[in-house]
Order: structure tokens, then sequence, then C-alpha cells
């Protein structure tokens, strides 16, 4: 068992799995999330607390090299933007040129709203596919393990496509955004690769929202997330839009999936 002294305040030198297992029926079971804490981040920092650890803004896994997850519907593994985009050629990485790629594979969802472009799951697909969108578009891992999203002209349904996509992708299919394994890797090796994962999974409690079980889950391998990812078990929701500047790319799945690749549930 890790060594915990204290956990309502003193320095945690190493943990395990038990561990997880003391606090969650000590000090969790049963027990109302506070405020705005059933949101991922915040229910970390909550539990955290527990364990006398102060919240942080540090990469990577959440406490001492494990993972915490909240057990909401789709569990994100974390906001992952591509290395690389189509308009990263265009002169530059400005917002010109962001604004004209949502334009040109994008979509405007929100009619009351003409000049918002969006790029979400009905442009690309959300999962990793060999067929095309009815934007022309699909999610593909290569034979390298990159993971890719590709644009087809000839795939393209859309009434207006010959107005909005310039003549030189009008032949071919053509990569327009790019995660390269060693980025993907990184990110999942830094999060999931450490020491493991536990989800608290977040439920009615005599009527009330709050803790009702402990999923924990062993470290898992970038070989072994990407083949989710090709199984389409993974998906990739992109929230990107002229009305905001982050590049939104969460990687999630279901609570479902969480709960299948645990190896043991405490209640």
């Amino acid at each position: 068992m890790g060594k915990i002294r204290n956990y309502g305040g003193a320095m945690i030198m190493s943990m395990d799995f038990s561990d997880f297992e003391v606090v969650f029926k000590s000090k969790i079971k049963g027990k109302r999330v506070p405020g705005k804490s059933r949101h991922d981040g915040n229910l970390g920092h909550w539990v955290e607390k527990k364990f006398g650890v102060k919240s942080n803004a540090i990469p990577g896994a959440d406490l001492d090299g494990y993972e915490i997850k909240s057990g909401g519907q789709k569990g994100s593994f974390g906001d992952w933007m591509a290395g690389w985009y189509i308009w990263y050629d265009w002169e530059g990485k400005n917002k010109k040129n962001r604004e004209k790629f949502l334009k040109i594979f994008g979509t405007n969802k929100k009619p009351e709203d003409p000049s918002r472009f969006s790029w979400t799951g009905t442009n690309y697909g959300q999962r990793v596919s060999n067929e095309f969108t009815s934007c022309g578009q699909r999610m593909q891992v290569t034979a390298t393990k990159d993971l890719i999203i590709q644009y087809s002209y000839a795939h393209d349904l859309r009434a207006n496509k010959s107005t909005i996509v310039p003549s030189n992708f009008h032949n071919g299919i053509h990569c327009i955004a790019k995660w390269s394994r060693d980025r993907l890797s990184t990110f999942v090796t830094d999060k999931f690769g450490q020491k493991g994962w536990v989800m608290f999974s977040v439920g009615l409690v005599n009527g009330v929202k709050g803790i009702q079980a402990l999923y924990l889950g062993k470290p898992f391998t970038y070989a072994f997330w990407i083949g989710q990812m090709e199984q389409g078990k993974i998906i990739f929701d992109s929230g990107m839009s002229t009305g905001g500047s982050r590049n939104r790319s969460q990687f999630r799945a279901n609570k479902q999936w969480w709960k299948d690749n645990a190896f043991k549930v405490v209640s």
C-alpha cells in the first residue's frame, strides 16, 4: 500500500489503488458533490482536497500519477488540438486563415447568426471511418499511427461546394488536420500511462447527485488508445468556431467504455 501520511493535510509520498479505496469509503462514498464540482476538473480538485492536496494546473495525470474521472456520460481523455491544420500553410497561423478554413470545411449551424461557422462531427465524422461524410471529410489512422482528417471534393455532397471550396482542393484527397503519433502518444502517456485512472461515478443518492461507486483502471499505452480510436470506440468532438479563439478538441468515450475497461469496482 502507498504511504499517505494524514489524509487531512500531510504531503503524499506515494499512493496505490488501495489508498483510493480507503478514502472513497471513508470520505467520498455517498457524499454530495459540492457546487460545480461535477465538472471533471473541479471534481478532481475536490477529490484532491480529500487527500490533503492543493489544486494545481500541472499538465499530466491529476493526482500522484493517477488520472481522476468524474463518470460523466462522455468521459474526456483530454482537450488535444491537432499539431497541424491546413491553414497553417496559408501564410501562417493567423485568425483570417482560421476563419477561411471554417467557412470552407465547416458549416453555419446557426441561421440566426450567418457570420458564425463551426467545424464539428457533422463535418468530419466523430469516429475513424473509411466512409466520407456528406461534407466530403473522414477521420483516419495512418500506417504510422498518426491521426488525420481528410477532405475529398468528389465525396462532398454540399450543393454550394463549387462556390466555397478553392479549385486546388477539387482533385484528389487532401489532409486538412493532423495529430502526429508523437504528439498524441505524449498526451496519452502523460495522463493515462503513469499509474492508472480512477472514476468516481456520480449518480442519485437519496434523490441528490452524489458519488456512488469507484472504478479502478490500469495504465494504458498509446497503442491501446489508438486501437480504440480505430475501432470507433473513442470519438473526437471539435468545438472550433469563428465565435472563439480556441481549437476545442475533446477526445471522449462514453461512460460504459470506462466501466468496461475498469479492472475493479468499489461500491
